[in-house]
């Protein structure tokens, strides 16, 4: 069964009293103030060096911690060690981007807590807007094909602001939520080494580069988000998570275990490296680089 958390009441949200880890962040701090504010619930406050007895304060646990990227690898040590203080018999919804991989072990090792994906797909610059007006919401839980997954993800969702087209609401298993945010990152880390390429192209053939990635980007289907060159002092894809990311959702296709030298991962490793290129000739962020890359 996927629920497993004796101590919720999932009659009624209001009857449950909440927790946020990591309530200061640009991901914890939007859902803070809407479950105080606009539904009117307990909640408290944790970070992740809150000591433990901070936990026994509530049932459900929202988790919005860093999950950093090391030497190309998911970095899990923040996200144990709060899932380690959060009581048993409670709630825990990830907000947090975490591959399935790490969420399925943490499933294992805490059979008693109740997992569920809820990832955001905020913008830091706007994410009390995006939060608040979502174009989806994806809810991953253990078994989405069975009463008792729909019923939990239900009650999930009362926590969370309607999106802005109501119909677009994923019920998804673990593995596919967590594939749906690292992919949706992936993207755009895609669509931008390619307009860092095109920007190059124009520029070195004297073309007007402005206006051509201002045409290309004016269609629809194609948008401008992630199209502009130079962005925020410098070129590629940086940030607090694409980089990061990146290099997680490559990791997807090589547990699969795709033969060596596959295109499909040769692909991927081929784009972060030239958006490596880009933000290190720019000298943009070059404190993700060194965070992510060493």
């Amino acid at each position: 069964m996927p629920m497993r958390s004796s101590m919720i009441d999932f009659s009624d949200i209001k009857n449950n009293k909440c927790a946020v880890v990591g309530s200061s962040g640009y991901v914890g701090k939007p859902l803070t103030k809407y479950l105080r504010e606009n539904l009117g619930l307990r909640v408290t406050e944790i970070e992740k060096d809150t000591e433990t007895k901070a936990y026994k304060k509530a049932e459900v646990f929202f988790v919005a911690v860093p999950t950093p990227t090391s030497n190309r690898q998911f970095c899990a040590d923040i996200l144990h060690d709060v899932i380690n203080k959060i009581p048993k018999g409670t709630l825990v919804i990830i907000r947090s981007t975490v591959p399935a991989w790490v969420v399925k072990s943490l499933i294992l090792s805490h059979p008693q807590k109740t997992f569920v994906v809820v990832p955001e797909f905020l913008d830091a610059d706007t994410a009390a807007l995006n939060f608040l007006n979502p174009y989806r919401l994806v809810v991953g839980v253990e078994r989405p094909d069975t009463m008792a997954g729909r019923d939990l993800a239900k009650f999930v969702l009362k926590f969370f602001p309607g999106n802005i087209n109501k119909e677009k609401n994923y019920l998804m298993s673990i593995e596919e939520a967590c594939l749906t945010k690292y992919a949706a990152n992936a993207f755009f880390l895609l669509k931008n080494v390619f307009f860092n390429q095109v920007y190059e192209l124009a520029a070195i053939s004297g073309m007007d580069h402005k206006k051509v990635l201002e045409a290309i980007s004016e269609d629809p289907r194609i948008g401008k988000t992630h199209a502009v060159v130079p962005h925020k002092g410098g070129r590629g894809a940086g940030g607090g998570c694409l980089v990061k990311d990146f290099e997680v959702f490559i990791d997807f296709f090589r547990k699969i275990r795709f033969p060596t030298k596959d295109t499909r991962i040769a692909f991927l490793e081929a784009a972060s490296e030239l958006n490596r290129h880009f933000l290190d000739v720019s000298n943009k962020n070059p404190e993700v680089l060194k965070d992510v890359f060493g």
